[in-house]
């Protein structure tokens, strides 16, 4: 990670957090366009995207992320939600249910379990 990406990733997520969306993806972006490996980078690119309703830019925002790390039950996560935002959620589940090996949880097991009551699929709902 080089300083210089790793400081425009710190001020992006400072305006995060200040609601300046806008301006947090440049910076963002600037940190990517110095050092596109980490896949952190990606995940707040594709959060921002997200929340700006730009659900197929943040799709391929979270494919990448997904992608420079396997095994980040975060980056699995959106990239499942992110297909569901696009109406896609046969796409969608696996990777939910990536996440949830990844990273098992109470609460995911429970979404798990109705998003495929909700699809007629009961057999994986009760596994949930």
């Amino acid at each position: 990670m080089s300083a210089a990406a790793k400081k425009h990733y710190e001020a992006g997520l400072k305006l995060i957090k200040s609601g300046k969306l806008d301006l947090a993806e440049a910076e963002i972006a600037e940190a990517i366009g110095l050092d596109e490996q980490p896949a952190e980078y990606w995940l707040k690119l594709g959060y921002i995207w997200t929340k700006q309703a730009r659900h197929a830019e943040a799709k391929d925002a979270h494919q990448m992320a997904a992608t420079l790390a396997p095994a980040n039950s975060e980056a699995l996560l959106n990239l499942g939600l992110s297909f569901i935002h696009l109406g896609e959620p046969d796409a969608g589940l696996p990777w939910i249910e990536k996440s949830f090996m990844a990273n098992p949880t109470k609460k995911m097991a429970e979404d798990l379990g109705d998003a495929f009551a909700t699809r007629g699929d009961y057999r994986l709902a009760a596994y949930y």
